[in-house]
């Protein structure tokens, strides 16, 4: 799939998508869901859900793994 249209939503392991993914449909945006750093390089924007988590995504090197998976 490579579609610009559609937003990306990375899940990670201590992230809740359910609010966000209820927003989008109600909204009607296409997203894919994936925990998968190589699918994320079809689309233009990616969302990485978890208010306050962002010390547990960079404490455990997600994004040091990201950008090398995706370079």
């Amino acid at each position: 799939m490579t579609n610009k249209k559609v937003i990306g939503i990375y899940k990670y392991r201590s992230c809740n998508i359910n609010s966000l993914i209820s927003a989008l449909n109600q909204i009607s945006i296409e997203y894919f869901v994936s925990d998968n750093f190589y699918d994320f390089h079809k689309f233009d924007k990616v969302i990485f859900p978890g208010v306050g988590n962002m010390n547990n995504f960079k404490s455990n090197n997600l994004i040091i793994d990201m950008s090398n998976q995706i370079k």
